[in-house]
């Protein structure tokens, strides 16, 4: 008893040098942090001094001991979530097993089937008319809606933070949103839309017209039920995103505009 108590102790000290994160955030940080020393504890192992002395092996069997008390797959992730950022943030260099090899299946693992991304890059590479196939590459690689991805302006780029600035007269909520440049496909993309009009598409062609060219061009190509674009942009960003899940739907919410979970998750769920 007197170690738990010690390794508490010591963990609140750690834990209080966090000065990142919401009121809120910190609370759910503690509480967890509290709540994987007790199952330690529980797992009756020998109780390390500090957290940065836990051992891989000890979290293997505390992942054992969490299945055995039913915890679902998603908490266990959220878990190993808290206790990673805390290593990071503290730099404390602890050993924690990946959660593929702890046998945890991220939510990635079943929402973000390759299959759907390879389809979506297959279907953009078949549509025949430029306008067309840029705005449903703003759609799958940014996220952005179809009314967004025809009023957007390519010029507004916010080059310190290498990000998309969608404005709150163009966005779907009316709130003004960055979504990050991370790949080379995402600046091609923007490349085309300036090459095709150097400001909104708008400018030159009527939204409704662009709308139709839209419908024409994917039943041509048999495609009456189209996917949800914006979701394939979700799950792409969750599988790039850290273990947190938590954090990850906080940041897809952040990109795309959202303000409820539950529609991210709608988003992440299969087609």
């Amino acid at each position: 008893m007197g170690r738990k108590h010690e390794l508490e102790k010591s963990t609140l000290k750690h834990l209080n040098q966090i000065r990142s994160g919401s009121f809120k955030m910190k609370q759910t940080r503690t509480r967890v942090m509290m709540q994987i020393i007790d199952d330690l504890a529980s797992t009756k192992q020998q109780l390390p001094r500090s957290i940065a002395e836990i051992q891989p092996s000890q979290i293997r069997i505390l992942v054992k001991f969490w299945r055995t008390k039913g915890f679902i797959d998603k908490t266990i992730i959220n878990r190993l979530g808290i206790l990673r950022s805390v290593n990071k943030i503290l730099m404390l260099n602890m050993d924690i097993p990946n959660n593929h090899s702890l046998n945890v299946k991220n939510m990635t693992d079943e929402k973000c089937s390759p299959s759907t991304l390879i389809d979506a890059e297959s279907l953009l590479e078949k549509v025949y008319h430029p306008i067309t196939r840029n705005i449903l590459g703003f759609q799958i690689h940014f996220g952005l809606t179809q009314f967004e991805a025809i009023y957007i302006d390519p010029t507004f780029i916010s080059h310190h933070n290498n990000a998309l600035m969608v404005h709150k007269v163009t966005a779907h909520n009316n709130k003004e949103r960055r979504i990050p440049i991370l790949s080379e496909c995402q600046e091609k993309i923007i490349a085309e839309r300036l090459a095709l009009c150097p400001k909104m598409l708008s400018e030159i062609v009527r939204p409704e017209v662009i709308q139709g060219m839209i419908r024409s061009e994917l039943l041509f190509l048999n495609v009456k039920t189209p996917p949800d674009f914006r979701s394939l942009y979700a799950k792409k960003r969750f599988a790039e995103l850290q273990d947190d899940e938590n954090q990850a739907v906080k940041t897809l919410m952040r990109e795309m505009g959202i303000t409820k979970s539950k529609r991210i998750y709608e988003l992440l769920a299969p087609q």
